[in-house]
């Protein structure tokens, strides 16, 4: 066959067979959200190309080029995410529902992609809190950076009774040390690392749980819109069974 006859049997089966060819709405031409991206490991972690990656960020990226839109992904520690929301530097986040200082910033999903549980990790022997007002006075060891949730904010805590770790396994380590008797921090971040630490005989208890959401960022000119398709788009892929909520 003549080069000349394989491009018009090319260009007779794009017309026959459009689908065969690239298509015209590629991801690459969808409108760009830039998105925050925190580490919140299985969830959401660095790989190691350095891109974001895990089970939120795949379901994001889904999410979006079914609401037609390409996610921009944007690495930033948890306060900056706050400021950029706030401020339209970052158009999307996918975070925490009910975060006071975002209420006036931000649109939130209707839909709930996973639900996020704040836990206080002790060693067995200690005694487990029933509520947050129990860690009043309780030496505590804190994730540098982390907001919890906005859970901590009323609560009368005592600056010489708070330690900080850069990461979970460092929490960990302090805990282990006994710098600190509860290390509150998120469940499965702790669950990556804890096969470090056999003797710490670590037990994990639950007080306080929020809803995970897509964040919109209320300075985006068309933010109504923009969650109205992510709350739409979720629900047709799982109505569809192509995604599940996070676990």
């Amino acid at each position: 066959m003549t080069r000349a006859s394989r491009v018009m049997l090319f260009l007779v089966a794009g017309v026959l067979f459009p689908a065969l060819l690239p298509a015209a709405d590629s991801v690459d031409k969808l409108p760009v959200l830039r998105t925050g991206f925190v580490e919140f490991p299985p969830f959401k972690y660095v790989d190691d190309n350095g891109n974001a990656s895990g089970p939120w960020i795949e379901m994001t990226d889904k999410v979006a080029a079914e609401a037609g839109y390409r996610v921009e992904w944007v690495h930033l520690p948890i306060a900056r995410v706050y400021l950029y929301l706030q401020s339209g530097r970052i158009d999307l986040w996918p975070g925490v529902a009910g975060i006071p200082a975002l209420q006036d910033s931000v649109y939130e999903s209707t839909v709930t992609p996973m639900e996020v549980v704040l836990y206080a990790f002790h060693r067995n022997r200690a005694e487990p809190p029933d509520s947050l007002e129990f860690l009043v006075g309780q030496p505590l060891i804190l994730i540098n950076g982390f907001s919890y949730l906005g859970a901590l904010e009323n609560l009368p805590l005592r600056k010489n009774d708070l330690s900080y770790a850069p990461g979970h396994e460092s929490a960990l380590r302090m805990l282990e040390l006994g710098r600190g008797r509860y290390v509150l921090d998120y469940d499965e971040p702790v669950k990556a690392v804890q096969s470090e630490f056999p003797e710490l005989d670590l037990t994990g208890t639950p007080i306080f749980e929020a809803r995970g959401a897509f964040i919109v960022s209320r300075a985006h000119p068309d933010a109504k819109s923009v969650i109205k398709k992510f709350d739409e788009a979720y629900q047709r892929l799982v109505e569809t069974g192509e995604l599940e909520p996070l676990q």
